[in-house]
């Protein structure tokens, strides 16, 4: 019974959905980033949300990345606190 309902069963197409701005920003990043890491550098141009085109930090250890400049004002802001 099983193998006929699942023969008879309406196929849906495969439709690529186009990816929103925040998505196409983390895959440009998540590339720069792998080359970066190929080439052995860490350092990259990558898209910030709050700086736009901007330079980021990767680390070749953990794989994780920041943007310098949101990177700076958050250290500005605890050395504020800690004052």
């Amino acid at each position: 019974m099983t193998a006929s309902v699942s023969s008879h069963r309406p196929f849906l197409k495969d439709r690529q959905k186009p990816l929103s701005a925040e998505q196409q920003r983390c895959k440009f990043n998540f590339e720069a980033k792998q080359e970066a890491l190929r080439l052995g550098k860490d350092l990259f141009t990558g898209k910030c949300q709050k700086h736009g085109e901007t330079e980021f930090r990767v680390y070749k250890a953990s794989h994780k990345h920041h943007c310098i400049a949101c990177r700076r004002i958050i250290q500005d802001k605890r050395k504020e606190l800690a004052a």
